[in-house]
């Protein structure tokens, strides 16, 4: 685990208000070069632009519910996209790379899209493993 340096008092509160920074910051990668890379589109006209925000609106909602699946399904299906003994990828990577798998290997296991994120509570995203 990571130290948390502040000019802050140290704490409880204080680890909590770092967790939920780093998972802003996870959040912020995967939108920007961790997700589709939306900003190196050359689209030029805004009617386009709003369709494609639409469509990666949409695609990202489905990852966030794949990473839901993988997580549901237990470790093995984790750990083939995540190989760490603890998870490390965020929600929305779990699900992008499960969907990538199937999409090339297994697309029989691709599940339905309800279009629905779950109320699920999840543990912070753990550092890797001691070698």
């Amino acid at each position: 685990m990571g130290a948390v340096i502040s000019d802050q008092s140290a704490g409880p509160k204080r680890l909590r208000e770092y967790a939920l920074r780093r998972a802003v910051e996870q959040s912020f990668r995967d939108d920007q070069s961790g997700g589709f890379d939306l900003e190196h589109t050359r689209l030029q006209h805004a009617d386009r632009l709003e369709r494609l925000r639409l469509a990666v609106a949409i695609a990202t909602l489905w990852c966030h519910e794949l990473g839901e699946h993988v997580l549901a399904t237990g470790e093995p299906a984790r750990t083939e996209i995540d190989p760490s003994c603890h998870r490390e990828l965020s929600l929305f990577q779990l699900g992008r790379r499960w969907l990538k798998r199937c999409v090339a290997l297994q697309l029989h296991r691709l599940p339905a899209f309800p279009a629905r994120l779950s109320p699920m509570k999840l543990k912070p995203i753990a550092k890797p493993c001691p070698s």
